[in-house]
């Protein structure tokens, strides 16, 4: 008998940019970062988190666990980019070892997959917006990098 694994293929659009996964001063008694481990983001809809923010966005390993957020500044653009529809999804990996910022912060690449080019492109503009905004905020978004092609994705969640 062989064994077979189902993999989705398609080719999306992808925005990429580097910041922190905040909160990891209260998630590091379940979690341990490990470079280049691989994390998925959805709404957190826990009451907790949205008394904080309305747009909290949790990022979260394979098995569910929640190990923290995206931050406050970019969390309302990808809340609205995840409810535009419902196959838009974001990815984080490991960039780094964790760091003190406000708390302890974990650096991460997001990855933002969408199948219309418009909301892509609403995105990358958002995120630079708020670059420019927020000079505090540590954020890393290379424009060339992110020229809008449909690039070939393998979904791994």
């Amino acid at each position: 008998m062989s064994r077979t694994a189902f993999l989705k293929f398609e080719m999306l659009y992808k925005v990429e940019f580097t910041c922190a996964i905040r909160g990891h001063h209260v998630y590091k008694t379940t979690w341990t970062p490990v470079l280049n481990e691989k994390l998925k983001c959805k709404k957190d809809n826990r009451e907790e988190a949205l008394s904080h923010d309305k747009h909290s966005v949790g990022v979260f390993k394979v098995d569910e666990t929640l190990v923290g957020h995206i931050p406050i500044e970019i969390s309302r653009i990808i809340d609205y980019f995840m409810q535009e529809n419902e196959k838009n999804f974001i990815s984080a990996m490991v960039v780094g070892p964790r760091k003190r910022e406000i708390g302890l912060v974990v650096p991460a690449t997001f990855s933002a997959y969408t199948n219309d080019v418009r909301v892509a492109d609403i995105l990358s503009k958002e995120i630079m917006k708020i670059k420019i905004k927020y000079s505090h905020f540590e954020l890393k978004y290379e424009e060339d990098k992110n020229k809008l092609r449909k690039k070939p994705c393998l979904d791994f969640f």
